[in-house]
């Protein structure tokens, strides 16, 4: 008895044994030391560096290196995408080999420190970038709703572009930034018609490449619609008491980029209104002063149904209680 009772304890002995070492191999830190996964030259002494996983930066610093010793300045380091780090080396000689050394970088996610982690460039034969490397444009998109979306070739600095918008006739409309980075510009057209085409020049942009500045032109073409597609109507209107906050959805996309909101009462007097936040479909407002439980109208004018160059004026009534109790009552204006 006493012998298989030894037994006994020997194996839970050495299955505890096994639990703990798999448990204490299981709850290891993961190191916060990124790795590298390609280094490309980009000619110009443009670097591009990809990591094997997203990376956080902090107080980041690239010192660049020849093989007898030598140190050059670098220029332009940023943190691109999620996973990548680009600069730029002066002075580079052509057939020698550089190595660099970035400090200030970790793994996104993991509980490392910012650490320095290093690698090479190899031997650059080539200084200058070729023509095939100027900016230009890769695609041109009309995304609806006045949006278009330009994508590039290389990578550009577009912060000093200017955005020109003409018609077949000469016509131009004002167009707004609404983002860019290293490869993509969207911008806003008002007032363009559907089923038109439209030269769009592209001023003051300069190749992140080769560092010189091109004005740039490309052409696209917006939707044809049709009588019914061309009006805007009003899909449903919520009302948040706690908020302050008047949610109007439409039944179809719409550009609200230049819409102004006005909301009244039943003696006409008006409310202020702040635009909180605004899609294709739907626009958020918040409204100051409304007297819980009363009626209002409320108004938008400068309303685009999609692709279309008239505005429109959109009218309804809601009353300042919780979204069920609101009835859809609206109409537009032509």
């Amino acid at each position: 008895m006493k012998k298989v009772l030894s037994m006994v304890l020997a194996v839970v002995f050495c299955v505890t044994a096994v639990s703990f070492a798999g448990a204490a191999q299981v709850s290891a830190a993961p190191s916060g030391k990124p790795v590298i996964e390609d280094v490309d030259y980009e000619n110009n002494g443009r670097v591009e560096v990809d990591f094997t996983t997203d990376i956080s930066v902090k107080n980041l610093k690239v010192t660049v290196k020849d093989s007898s010793g030598k140190t050059y300045k670098v220029t332009s380091v940023r943190a691109k995408d999620d996973d990548e780090i680009s600069f730029r080396i002066n002075g580079l000689k052509k057939n020698k080999r550089y190595t660099f050394t970035m400090s200030g970088v970790k793994k996104r996610y993991g509980d490392g420190t910012y650490t320095t982690v290093s690698g090479s460039i190899g031997k650059v034969t080539r200084i200058k970038a070729s023509g095939a490397e100027k900016a230009a444009i890769e695609k041109i998109e009309y995304e609806g709703g006045g949006l278009v979306e330009v994508d590039f070739k290389k990578d550009v600095n577009l912060r000093k572009v200017k955005v020109t918008v003409k018609d077949s006739s000469g016509r131009k409309y004002a167009a707004k930034i609404v983002e860019r980075d290293e490869d993509e510009l969207d911008f806003r057209v008002i007032g363009i018609k559907a089923g038109k085409k439209y030269t769009v020049t592209l001023a003051n942009v300069k190749s992140a490449v080769t560092g010189k500045t091109a004005t740039l032109k490309a052409t696209f073409r917006t939707k044809k619609i049709s009588g019914r597609s061309a009006s805007v109507v009003v899909k449903e209107v919520e009302y948040d008491p706690d908020d302050r906050e008047l949610s109007i959805d439409f039944k179809k996309d719409v550009n609200l980029w230049n819409a102004k909101v006005k909301v009244t009462d039943a003696e006409g007097k008006s409310y202020k209104v702040k635009v909180l936040d605004y899609d294709d479909d739907e626009l958020e407002v918040r409204v100051y002063g409304l007297t819980e439980g009363a009626s209002y109208r409320y108004s938008i004018s400068g309303v685009y149904a999609m692709g279309s160059g008239t505005a429109k004026t959109v009218k309804g009534t809601f009353a300042a209680v919780d979204d069920d109790d609101n009835d859809d009552d609206y109409d537009d204006d032509d």
